[in-house]
């Protein structure tokens, strides 16, 4: 399987790390990675960046050599209390954020003092995303506790496969399969992650595979490719089910949230959307999403929009043109995912599925 997105990633900005943000893109470009997450070090952790650098973020294009760039930081707890390296001025231009321990910025303390510092995280950022790391021994934690809380602000639990490796936390694979097997258990979302500090090792899960299949937690809902552009909510859905029905299709890979005030900004673009299926019912299609705690809804507009380097908001943004020509009202945010059909040549075309909730 190729993976279309690595939201853990870091660059020589971090101090440690070996190639630059654009000889990544670079790489993502030629490999045929979507998504790239760039989630430099915080300030506090030797050798990383001024937070200067993260609020100026704002200026990174979102599509790179045709790569869609999310705009990330991993953040370092700093105490109990669960505050963070980052302050609001700079976290305002983050698309998400990766929640760690480091030596460093936090000497391990008892396994209360360590699960409370996570504990009060989740609850004080909402840009916090994703837990990274959680298998380093030298943390201990309340695992089953911070899992279930994970499940209950829906965080998702990396599965570092730098950890998994050796090449660094040496020791958490044992803890990282009881992390893992606590995920499937509770229904927590989990996230592949590499955590590269070369662009060699973008997207390279081999190690995180091994252990999911070990575990046999590939019905779980894994989060492999999320946003794809600036209004979408990182946060995602289970995955659909129904998709597997589908005549060719190679794979579903992501979900994810689009919220409903993504509709209201003004700008329209070209016509690039591929198809609009019309209004459809939860009694003849929709049926399926009722049980997504993000999408409870009888009505919805369902569209598919065909994949180019031009993708992301421009089709949307046409689609919000068809709404407002409609005089259609959006009562909640949207659901969306990408897919892949593969034809009987073997040719793979990607779209994007939508169903926007309409009264």
């Amino acid at each position: 399987m190729n993976y279309l997105s690595d939201l853990h990633t870091h660059t020589i900005v971090s101090g440690h790390a070996y190639t630059t943000l654009m000889e990544n893109i670079n790489f993502c470009s030629q490999k045929g990675i979507k998504i790239l997450g760039t989630s430099e070090h915080a300030p506090t952790m030797p050798g990383a960046p001024h937070y200067w650098y993260f609020g100026n973020l704002k200026v990174l294009p979102r599509i790179i050599n045709g790569v869609i760039i999310l705009k990330g930081c991993e953040a370092n707890i700093l105490d109990v209390d669960g505050n963070l390296d980052m302050p609001s001025d700079a976290i305002k231009n983050l698309d998400y954020m990766i929640a760690s321990f480091h030596e460093p910025v936090f000497e391990p303390k008892s396994l209360e003092e360590n699960t409370m510092a996570i504990l009060n995280t989740m609850d004080k950022y909402e840009k916090v995303e994703i837990l990274g790391h959680l298998g380093n021994p030298n943390y201990k934690l309340d695992y089953d506790a911070i899992v279930k809380k994970a499940k209950e602000k829906d965080i998702m639990i990396e599965i570092n496969n730098s950890s998994l490796s050796g090449s660094s936390r040496i020791g958490s694979d044992v803890n990282c399969e009881k992390v893992a097997r606590l995920c499937k258990e509770h229904g927590t979302k989990v996230i592949l992650t590499s955590d590269a500090h070369i662009n060699l090792k973008i997207c390279d899960f081999s190690k995180s595979i091994e252990l999911l299949n070990k575990i046999e937690i590939v019905n779980s809902p894994i989060i492999f490719y999320e946003e794809l552009a600036d209004g979408m909510d990182l946060k995602g859905c289970k995955i659909m089910d129904k998709f597997n029905s589908y005549e060719y299709l190679n794979e579903v890979t992501f979900s994810s949230v689009i919220k409903k005030e993504f509709f209201k900004i003004n700008k329209v673009e070209n016509n690039i959307v591929y198809a609009i299926s019309g209004i459809v019912y939860k009694s003849d299609y929709i049926g399926n999403l009722i049980d997504y705690k993000c999408f409870k809804y009888d009505k919805c507009i369902h569209s598919i929009f065909k994949i180019n380097i031009d993708i992301t908001e421009e089709s949307i943004m046409y689609l919000k043109k068809y709404i407002d020509g409609n005089n259609i009202e959006i009562i909640g945010d949207s659901v969306a995912r990408f897919i892949t059909f593969e034809n009987k040549n073997d040719k793979t075309t990607d779209y994007i599925e939508i169903w926007i909730p309409i009264k």
